[in-house]
């Protein structure tokens, strides 16, 4: 075969491999159905159109019936991409224009009013990129008048010469394309661009109450990185997860279809991060305003002018940073969240950049304050001790959820230590195993276990976080490069195994764009949080929170009308919790939800166990649809979020993969398969870790780490989970996973908790055992449940004992102990 027939046959493989890729796991956010019904016959305006999102955008409106009217700079482009639309059954006609020309837009304007009439929509899409760092403009003042030329001038001089038609006929819509560099952090290098889209973004959101009197709606949609040509100048950019024009494309299609009426008008609150401002959420109980807004505060002020309500200060613990006090302030962690030339940044740093500003009362737990030179004080305890980082030697955190926890962390991140998190249920030979295999030298831990890290023999240091004070004098040391994180693995099905992480900027960019993106978080949100934060999501949710300057909601122990009440008390909202947490929030006597309402909640992650389609539903009819369901695990982060209309319409998935997240399902032989085929579960992206600290880690296939379950992708992309590859029997020559079985017996009106395990039978070599806690005055029969699921599961599915016990045995974060179930399935405790 001739060098030129290699080249062409490799290339055709991997233009098909990547339509395979893209048939299992499409990204398409609007309905085609919906987005016909929105633009079909309809005259559409798209500016930046020769290339990337304007193309994309301009193609894909066509195809559902627009008629499209494409403006940029190159006339010859145009031309192209009209030509193309044209030959495709679309109808798209060429205005070559340039927007920072006022007298050319002029021209435009009203060419178009002329022979077009009043426009239906027009997406504001042109736009000039531009990072250069400020030395070198000193000389360059053509950069910025460019820049706002194009970005803020030019779409304001075309919408003041097309508005006026269109506000006659009292019917169009704009649509913003915009950065979410222009509502959150101002970043280094990039002043002129995000100055000048800024500047069109404040100018467009203070207009539309008057717009929208006349009919004409607005909305901005707030992209972070998109692959086009504006970003090859930087290549750092390539390295980061981002969208692909098509994908940014059908994200301005659900703009168009669902047309979101601004809801942070200047002045109002903190602005939110989706892609754009999403309306109110559906099925919500009533008496919430939108984020942001100041809804009256429940219960009565002390003489102190502080909140008092029946349940404040149970115990629980608020971390406020000063951004997140008073309405409309953004939180800006800035420059100071990366260290040096590196991608790493260090926790502590991202902590302070949060909590910058006067010494303002950020953190209060049970109405004691804590002012913020007190918490530098106690993040300098380990440097204060004569700690200095020693190859292969860590630091241990073993703190349950509380201010104890977080100082401890920022604290040993300034040494550059690793940090280890230990779980706080961890006893004799797990802690043991934790302290060793890690060579813990210092651990930071509640007085509650001190006497518990004695008993394991491990030469380390005690401190008692809350104990340590010290006095500054001088000038603080420079913080040191950044150790790693390490996550420990449950330890449910053996010994825990460290998951290293060192922290970079790269490594969250598409987890937090998806989550907030997809959920209603936002700059300054309130996050109850009940998770525990030694697990993998209750960390994550904590990081999340301090970087967009928000304040969090966390109690030492779960407790569920407590925490209910910390809610309502500290109008949260945002919750992060695991599926057993919110099953029992709503076993909660109807009284005592009703005694703490929560009406400015609006995103609820679960995460950390199996979400059982009926505790979904139970959930959502209760409190609307905010709930999402993340999955991931310690070894590959987040792999995949679910959003309430998922789970609306498929309660058993756990959602689309995130954006830099890849999910693939190969075969037990590595090969990949199709849609609804179920196989082991592989996810890429930067949150994957390199490995166990002791050597080993999960299977690799192309840069993609097996998550130990196995499941399958639907034809719209969303993830299903079966079960774990270890939980599969083989029964009677048939391949069984306990999931179906489990999601059956939910949905039993008299079945509060399952699980489900396999174990030995002699006549089809294993068989399923179920295990179930009854609801309150509800009498279960084995016989009855037995007889409920026979149509709703496989012959082979069927349980062959079932036992009615008091409680499934669970860890800390909520993981089902399969192996205390096995010992409870003795033969003759056959049901």
């Amino acid at each position: 075969m001739s060098l030129a027939t290699q080249a062409v046959t490799k290339a055709f493989e991997q233009a098909l491999e990547q339509a395979g890729t893209r048939l299992a796991n499409p990204a398409r956010l609007s309905d085609p159905d919906k987005l016909r019904g929105a633009v079909s016959g309809k005259t559409v305006l798209v500016t930046g159109a020769s290339y990337g999102i304007g193309e994309a955008t301009a193609r894909k409106l066509a195809a559902a019936g627009a008629t499209v009217l494409i403006v940029a700079r190159s006339a010859d482009r145009l031309d192209d991409v009209a030509a193309a639309i044209n030959a495709g059954g679309g109808a798209a006609i060429a205005y070559p224009a340039d927007l920072a020309d006022e007298a050319a837009v002029s021209v435009l304007t009203k060419h178009i009013n002329e022979n077009h009439g009043p426009l239906d929509i027009v997406v504001s899409n042109a736009g000039k990129s531009l990072r250069r760092s400020l030395h070198d403009q000193y000389d360059r003042p053509h950069d910025f008048q460019r820049t706002i030329d194009i970005n803020y001038l030019g779409p304001i001089w075309l919408l003041l010469g097309l508005l006026p038609a269109m506000r006659e006929a009292g019917r169009g819509h704009i649509v913003n394309v915009s950065s979410v560099g222009v509502r959150v952090v101002p970043g280094p290098q990039w002043g002129a661009y995000q100055a000048s889209k800024g500047a069109f973004d404040r100018w467009l959101r203070s207009v539309s109450p008057e717009l929208h009197v006349d009919g004409v709606d607005v909305t901005t949609v707030y992209f972070a990185l998109v692959r086009t040509r504006m970003i090859e100048p930087t290549p750092i950019l390539g390295r980061l997860p981002g969208l692909y024009p098509d994908e940014a494309a059908d994200s301005i299609a659900k703009a168009i279809i669902e047309r979101p009426e601004p809801t942070n008008h200047p002045g109002s609150g903190p602005p939110k991060l989706p892609r754009y401002c999403w309306p109110d959420r559906p099925n919500a109980p009533q008496g919430c305003g939108t984020a942001g807004s100041s809804p009256a505060r429940r219960g009565r002020k002390g003489d102190d002018g502080r909140q008092r309500g029946q349940h404040g200060g149970s115990g629980g613990a608020v971390f406020r940073t000063a951004q997140s006090a008073g309405p409309g302030r953004a939180a800006a962690t800035g420059p100071r969240a990366v260290s040096g030339r590196h991608e790493s940044v260090h926790p502590a740093r991202c902590c302070r950049g949060a909590m910058a500003g006067p010494d303002r009362d950020h953190r209060r737990r049970r109405r004691a304050e804590l002012p913020r030179t007190a918490v530098d004080d106690r993040v300098d305890c380990p440097r204060t001790l004569g700690f200095r980082r020693r190859a292969g030697q860590a630091v241990g955190v073993m703190c349950r959820n509380g201010r104890n926890f977080v100082t401890a962390v920022f604290a040993a991140s300034l040494v550059g230590a690793d940090v280890v998190l230990v779980n706080t249920e961890f006893r004799s030979t797990a802690l043991a195993a934790a302290l060793n295999s890690h060579q813990v030298r210092i651990i930071l831990c509640d007085k509650e276990f001190v006497d518990q890290v004695a008993e394991t023999g491990e030469l380390a240091t005690v401190i008692d976080p809350q104990t340590v004070t010290t006095t500054r004098g001088g000038v603080r040391p420079e913080v040191v490069a950044s150790g790693r994180i390490i996550l420990l693995t449950s330890g449910t099905t053996g010994v825990p195994k460290g998951v290293p992480r060192t922290p970079k900027v790269s490594s969250g960019v598409g987890v937090g764009v998806t989550i907030l993106e997809r959920t209603r978080l936002h700059v300054g949100s309130r996050m109850a949080l009940a998770t525990p934060m030694f697990h993998g999501l209750g960390f994550g949710m904590l990081t999340l929170t301090i970087g967009l300057g928000g304040t969090v909601l966390t109690r030492r122990r779960f407790d569920a009308e407590a925490a209910l009440a910390q809610a309502s008390l500290h109008r949260a909202d945002a919750l992060s919790a695991v599926p057993v947490m919110l099953a029992r929030i709503l076993d909660l006597p109807q009284r005592v939800r009703a005694r703490n309402p929560v009406p400015c909640l609006r995103v609820v992650i679960s995460s950390g166990d199996r979400l059982d389609p009926g505790l979904a539903r139970r959930f959502m009819d209760t409190y609307g649809d905010i709930l999402y369901n993340l999955y991931g695990s310690t070894e590959v982060g987040i792999g995949s979020l679910a959003t309430p209309a998922d789970l609306r319409v498929a309660p058993e998935t756990v959602g689309r993969p995130v954006a830099g997240c890849p999910i693939r399902i190969f075969d037990r032989n590595g090969r990949p398969v199709g849609p609804r085929v179920t196989g082991r579960i592989f996810v890429g992206g930067e949150l994957n870790s390199d490995g166990y600290t002791g050597g080993g880690g999960k299977a690799v296939i192309d840069g993609m780490a097996s998550t130990g379950d196995m499941g399958y992708l639907d034809g719209s992309g969303r993830l299903y989970i079966v079960g774990r590859e270890d939980d599969m029997i083989v029964s009677g020559g048939e391949n069984v996973y306990p999931r179906a079985l489990e999601n059956a017996l939910a949905q039993h009106p008299g079945v509060a908790e399952n699980a489900v395990i396999g174990v030995p039978d002699e006549r089809f070599g294993n068989r399923l055992a179920a295990f179930i806690v009854a609801r309150p005055d509800c009498d279960l029969d084995p016989e009855e449940i037995r007889e409920y699921v026979k149509g709703k599961v496989s012959r082979f599915e069927q349980p062959r004992d079932i036992h009615i016990v008091s409680a499934i045995p669970r860890n800390s974060t909520g993981k089902v102990l399969r192996r205390e179930l096995l010992a409870l399935a003795a033969p003759e405790s056959h049901s």
